[in-house]
């Protein structure tokens, strides 16, 4: 049976920190190394882990806003960002379904995408941009304080995700590394009150979303399987339902992981075809 990683990219234990505590790590201000999931310290930093834990330092202050919290106050935080990304993420299928997110190839032509599957900066980052396109963009108003605060705690996920690179020889360490930095800085924006600045960090975000959308090759993989989906329409007696024809498309395209997310595209297409 293959590995459904998007069923576990939604499980209580993805939304675990892997790698680092941040709480144990940043509560005490003497600390200068990364406390491991299981409160034992980690490894001296090297200039790399230092970055990173730089970064997260600063995260983790701005958050409590230079008071002490609590343990419980941070666990309930944690628990806070992914409740507002699962909401975020209905929403960007919502404004999909409305055509507005616009993903297009080099040549002009619409890129469809699976919302099921984009992380949870891409989340962000569209409901960030369809968020101060209707509403002018204050430090003070209580929707952009979620936001500064979904930053903070992306940035820490992020220091996570680069250390989980690192332990396994250095992949994707750079892109979360980079990840956690940008986080910071639309944080950091945002309380500045300056709307230029929000505007450019809000820019830069949107573009480098949708960019990692047309690059993903999942997405491109889908617009292929459709293409079998409209073929085997056709023919439907070559599949005895979607099932079969969910896993004979994971033999033909490696990118994709899950037999469940097939077959949901599929009653996707299903009730657009009814329409």
């Amino acid at each position: 049976m293959a590995f459904d990683f998007d069923a576990w990219a939604r499980s209580d234990a993805a939304r675990r920190f892997q790698c680092f505590d941040p709480y144990m790590t940043y509560a005490k201000s003497d600390n200068d190394r990364f406390v491991r999931a299981n409160g034992k310290p980690g490894k001296e930093l090297n200039p790399d882990t230092e970055a990173l834990f730089r970064i997260g330092e600063e995260a983790f202050t701005r958050l409590s806003q230079g008071e002490k919290i609590s343990e419980d106050e941070f666990r309930k935080g944690c628990s806070s960002y992914w409740e507002y990304i699962d909401e975020f993420r209905t929403l960007v299928e919502e404004l999909n379904e409305q055509g507005r997110v616009l993903v297009q190839s080099s040549d002009g032509q619409p890129v469809e995408f699976d919302i099921t599957s984009i992380d949870e900066t891409q989340v962000m980052s569209i409901c960030w941009q369809s968020y101060s396109a209707r509403v002018a963009v204050k430090g003070e108003d209580e929707a952009v304080a979620v936001f500064r605060e979904l930053f903070l705690f992306h940035a820490l996920r992020e220091i996570d995700n680069a250390l989980i690179g690192i332990d396994l020889d250095g992949r994707e360490a750079v892109v979360a590394a980079i990840g956690a930095a940008n986080a910071l800085s639309n944080a950091i924006a945002i309380e500045s009150g300056s709307e230029k600045e929000q505007e450019i960090r809000r820019d830069m975000a949107y573009r480098g979303a949708i960019e990692k959308l047309k690059r993903d090759p999942k997405q491109a993989a889908k617009i292929r399987v459709k293409e079998c989906w409209k073929k085997k329409k056709k023919k439907p007696a070559n599949y005895k339902g979607k099932s079969a024809f969910a896993k004979d498309m994971m033999t033909k395209f490696e990118e994709l992981d899950s037999q469940t997310v097939i077959t949901r595209w599929c009653g996707q297409w299903e009730k657009e075809a009814a329409k």
